[in-house]
């Protein structure tokens, strides 16, 4: 509903939504164990967390991708990319600009998504 040609925009959304999905969700889902000791070395898993401590942490992880200053390191980090200049060499300026303008908007929509799937991820 906010871009200049909606049309334009649903062409390309799915395949811009999936270069910005490979930056910054693996990027973003490293860290949801950052506190925990033994998540500090992948190749030796001592414990996981239970079903509720994992639902909590998925939870407020996913929560955070609506915080203001995350969307704005994600927003810096996909543009520090090399997306654009391969995604859209002929218009790189503005693929940037469509990170700035879709990420404030998509990730707080993700944010509020329905969370059913967490019970089976955790």
């Amino acid at each position: 509903p906010v871009a200049e040609d909606p049309t334009l925009c649903v062409e390309q959304l799915p395949s811009f939504w999936a270069e910005i999905a490979k930056i910054v969700f693996p990027e973003h889902w490293k860290h949801i164990c950052d506190d925990l000791e033994e998540c500090q070395a992948p190749e030796v898993k001592a414990a996981v967390p239970n079903c509720p401590e994992c639902a909590a942490r998925v939870n407020a992880i996913t929560n955070a991708l609506s915080l203001d200053y995350v969307i704005a390191a994600y927003v810096q980090l996909c543009q520090d990319s090399p997306m654009c200049d391969n995604l859209a060499p002929d218009t790189t300026e503005e693929c940037k600009q469509g990170v700035a303008d879709l990420l404030p908007v998509a990730l707080p929509v993700l944010v509020a998504a329905p969370r059913e799937w967490q019970n089976v991820f955790c």
